[in-house]
């Protein structure tokens, strides 16, 4: 599987990228919004993971600009909003998750989860569709 994150402030995600990398993710990383475009764009991607800001922006905006490309992008975002303003805020996007500043090893577990989730969904409707 493949994960991209997005953002300057790698240290900030020390903790979830070695626990994608546990959990069997191929772990990218861009520095910009216009970066992660370039890698979402060479080949397929499982989850994507944007920092608040990015290169001057929101990180909300940039995922905004992905999913516009590529409405199947699973993505996640960091964010200091309250659950409500974020939900707001991301309505529309597909944001799987918010995460904290410093995402940890628990919040990676629990993303992946929701992932796992939603890709099993995926294979589920398939193979009804394919038993037709």
């Amino acid at each position: 599987m493949q994960a991209l994150l997005v953002g300057s402030n790698r240290p900030a995600f020390t903790a979830m990228s070695a626990a994608l990398e546990a959990a069997g993710f191929a772990v990218k990383w861009a520095d910009t919004c216009e970066s992660a475009l370039a890698v979402s764009e060479a080949g397929p991607l499982d989850l994507v993971i944007v920092d608040e800001r990015v290169e001057g922006a929101d990180g909300l905006e940039c995922i905004k600009t992905m999913v516009t490309r590529n409405p199947f992008l699973n993505c996640a975002a960091v964010s200091t909003r309250s659950p409500e303003d974020f939900h707001e805020a991301s309505e529309g996007l597909g944001v799987l998750m918010q995460l904290p500043p410093v995402p940890g090893e628990a919040h990676a577990r629990k993303l992946i989860d929701h992932l796992s989730a939603i890709l099993n969904l995926g294979k589920k409707a398939g193979k009804k569709e394919r038993a037709k």
